[in-house]
């Protein structure tokens, strides 16, 4: 298990998309219903795709969604993205990069980023997003193909099963902001409901298109909100500590002083997963086993990472 030193970084969290940017440590066996584009911004990385026995060295690589991989970056600089394989970029990485699904991995020849890329540490959520469009136009033009970034549902999916999807982020959205979490809404019965379609055809193409089933695929943008909220949470904190150290260096008496430092004390030095993993319906437990199997570490390696929970941005269907 890596230590929290080896994973610091930046990292984005969109509904579509996330983006890791800094530097990478050792995971352990992860698969995770993403498309996964991992560059070195330096050296290389050692990758194991199935068998944990076959190792291979790669500078840039598509990983397909579900694939069963370990990675040892031994604190090398990466430019990590996780996107979700229904928008029109997943779907067009997969055609042209991973024959349909059928594909594993995809060596990509070595990339040249820009400077901007590379100097990442004031990143902001509007920069993450161009550079993402930037490195996903730049495989296509390093591999003569036309790649287009868009995180719209492709429209390669049935009316239903974009619904279903466009509802599960909708009610994801009503249920963070009335502050209760009923994970009975996200059933597959529940949603067949709602749409007013026949569960059973319901259940078929929505496993036929998207390679899941209804809960699974719930599973892991669940787990995606929460760490939207975990990183909520850590920039609150953050904001606090900026407004009460520019207060400190104001004050204007010990007593003033002696009160902000007082404040300062009290904020919590870490995020608590428990409280935010039971906000979302969540058993610690079972999130602890979920972030370990599709990230291949735990949330806290990341505990050195900058977290942003980003606006949507072009996510229409």
């Amino acid at each position: 298990m890596p230590n929290s030193s080896e994973w610091d970084g930046l990292v984005f969290i969109w509904r579509r998309r996330a983006l890791f940017l800094g530097e990478a440590g050792t995971s352990q066996d992860q698969s995770v219903h993403a498309i996964k584009i991992c560059v070195a911004l330096g050296g290389d990385f050692e990758l194991s795709v199935g068998s944990r026995s076959k190792w291979k060295r790669y500078s840039a690589v598509i990983i397909n969604s579900g694939v069963k991989h370990t990675a040892i970056c031994k604190r090398e600089e990466v430019f990590l993205i996780y996107l979700v394989p229904e928008t029109e970029e997943g779907r067009n990485i997969s055609a042209l990069y991973l024959n349909g699904g059928k594909r594993r991995v995809y060596e990509l020849p070595p990339l040249q980023l820009e400077q901007a890329i590379r100097d990442y540490s004031r990143f902001d959520c509007d920069k993450a997003k161009e550079a993402c469009d930037e490195l996903i136009v730049r495989i296509g033009a390093a591999t003569g193909k036309n790649l287009s970034p868009s995180v719209r549902l492709s429209k390669e999916l049935s009316r239903n099963v974009r619904r279903t999807i466009d509802y599960i982020y909708s009610e994801i959205d009503a249920q963070l902001k009335a502050r209760r979490f009923d994970k009975t809404r996200f059933t597959t019965l529940a949603i067949a409901r709602e749409l007013g379609v026949r569960e059973s055809k319901l259940v078929k193409d929505f496993k036929e298109q998207v390679g899941l089933t209804i809960p699974r695929w719930f599973n892991d943008i669940h787990l995606l909100v929460f760490l939207e909220q975990y990183a909520i949470k850590k920039e609150e904190l953050k904001r606090r500590e900026r407004r009460l150290i520019t207060a400190l260096e104001n004050a204007k008496s010990k007593k003033e002083r002696a009160s902000i430092e007082g404040q300062l004390r009290e904020i919590p030095r870490r995020i608590y997963e428990k409280q935010i993993a039971e906000s979302l319906g969540f058993n610690l437990s079972t999130l602890c086993k979920r972030v370990k199997s599709r990230l291949g570490i735990s949330i806290g390696d990341l505990e050195d990472a900058t977290f942003l929970a980003c606006p949507a941005g072009g996510e229409e269907t």
